[in-house]
């Protein structure tokens, strides 16, 4: 594979733009410059993890880490790609949806169990930082599992923070074939969000120091994703008041 820089689609004359600027005061250009180091080396076999390199030329990777959080953040990068294709119609951001999805209805399916979500998958042939990930005294690993006649190795024992970022891209506009999806999750939304959100207003913090990680991972990702979502000025404005309070009564104290 060869390295390839992220180039910018112009939505109202319909070509790319070449030589982008990321420099100093070119933050944006950096993070479309990002996008293609993130495809490149941080999504081996369609999931983001983390990636260690070898040595300070960054051309090999030693590792992959996140092994285990991949659907929260595979989830988002889908939602991060709608957005963009909403915005530009970029054929890449749409190109980056279908593989995205694809990755993502495999790590639906390959447990043969309705509902039951992989943490990962890949080939059993893989190149070793990514077999790495799966080894065989794992407890969470299942191996050599024959899907779509191929063997795979999944890591299960799911937990329900993985399903947030998952959640938050499906919700997300993007492929046509895909919008029936997401009407009955908007319509499902739309009759339960009030409930939600006189449920939230009860909550209070009680995540302390590194352990509160996790809980935020399930109580605030998804409400921060909402207020980003919100349509219905009343609804915003009340998700907006909690998450200002979830950001200022954190007691990060050990």
């Amino acid at each position: 594979m060869t390295e390839s820089r992220c180039r910018l689609w112009e939505a109202s004359g319909g070509g790319w733009i070449s030589n982008l600027d990321d420099g100093a005061g070119r933050l944006h250009n950096r993070a479309r410059h990002h996008t293609a180091w993130l495809n490149h080396w941080m999504r081996p076999v369609g999931g983001v993890m983390a990636a260690e390199f070898t040595d300070e030329t960054l051309s090999t990777i030693r590792s992959y880490g996140g092994r285990r959080d991949s659907p929260i953040w595979t989830g988002s990068y889908l939602a991060a790609e709608a957005l963009r294709f909403m915005s530009t119609g970029a054929p890449d951001a749409e190109r980056a949806l279908r593989e995205t999805v694809a990755t993502l209805h495999r790590w639906w399916d390959i447990s043969g169990d309705r509902g039951y979500l992989a943490r990962y998958a890949a080939p059993a042939d893989s190149p070793e930082p990514v077999l790495a990930l799966l080894s065989a005294d794992d407890p969470e690993v299942h191996r050599d599992v024959l899907y779509e006649n191929r063997l795979w190795h999944w890591r299960g024992n799911i937990s329900r923070d993985q399903y947030q970022g998952l959640m938050l891209g499906y919700s997300t506009e993007g492929l046509p074939e895909y919008a029936e999806r997401r009407r009955v999750i908007a319509e499902h939304y739309a009759r339960q969000a009030d409930t939600w959100l006189d449920i939230a207003a009860r909550w209070r913090n009680t995540n302390r120091g590194d352990s509160g990680y996790f809980g935020l991972n399930i109580g605030f990702m998804p409400l921060y994703t909402w207020t980003r979502l919100e349509t219905d000025p009343a609804r915003k404005e009340q998700k907006t008041v909690l998450d200002f309070f979830f950001i200022f009564h954190q007691d990060f104290s050990l």
